[in-house]
């Protein structure tokens, strides 16, 4: 799985009301305001999920997009 600032930028500017990612290990499920975040193999006394406000996980992205261009451009 590869999220990127696209995904959010969908379900942020109302292109869709919802967008879905699904890896090895974790599914992410993006809404306007509020993105989940599911570890599928939480252990039992972990909780199975965290939320992140979609506008800072954009942010989030950019920056770490930034930082990989960065680092690969020298």
């Amino acid at each position: 799985m590869r999220i990127n600032e696209k995904d959010v930028i969908v379900v942020r500017e109302a292109i869709r009301l919802y967008e879905e990612l699904t890896g090895n290990a974790c599914t992410i499920e993006i809404k306007y305001d509020v993105t989940k975040i599911v570890n599928e193999y939480a252990e039992e006394d972990q909780k199975p999920y965290c939320l992140i406000e979609t506008a800072e996980l954009k942010q989030i992205l950019l920056k770490w997009d930034d930082a990989v261009r960065n680092k690969y451009a020298e």
